[in-house]
């Protein structure tokens, strides 16, 4: 899990830069984010990853304005699941979550 904490801050990050103008428009806002839920499951010949995020903007004063979640599920059909592979299935998980994330917050801006 802390391992992947760089890549969550990159794929905030990433999300954000690519809302363009319309996101530095809200400029005055902070955005908390936190790995909420990371298991590998084997299920079978199939390797589940479950990865959950949240997310919380604050305005300028400190209050809390909007509190957001994401998630995403991977099952990947594998007979081995080297350490290799995994995290890499976990951090497009991250990505994905964290894309579902965003699209919640994306969607309530967009309504200010």
């Amino acid at each position: 899990g802390a391992a992947l904490l760089p890549a969550l801050r990159r794929f905030w990050s990433e999300r954000l830069n690519e809302a363009g103008p319309a996101s530095r428009r809200r400029e005055g806002y902070e955005l908390s984010s936190a790995l909420t839920e990371l298991a590998v499951r084997r299920r079978g010949r199939a390797v589940e990853v479950v990865c959950q995020v949240s997310a919380v903007l604050g305005d300028q004063r400190g209050s809390i304005v909007m509190i957001t979640s994401g998630g995403a599920t991977f099952e990947v059909r594998s007979r081995t699941s080297r350490p290799d592979q995994v995290a890499l299935w976990q951090e497009e998980a991250l990505a994905a979550a964290v894309a579902s994330a965003h699209a919640n917050l994306k969607r309530y801006l967009q309504r200010k």
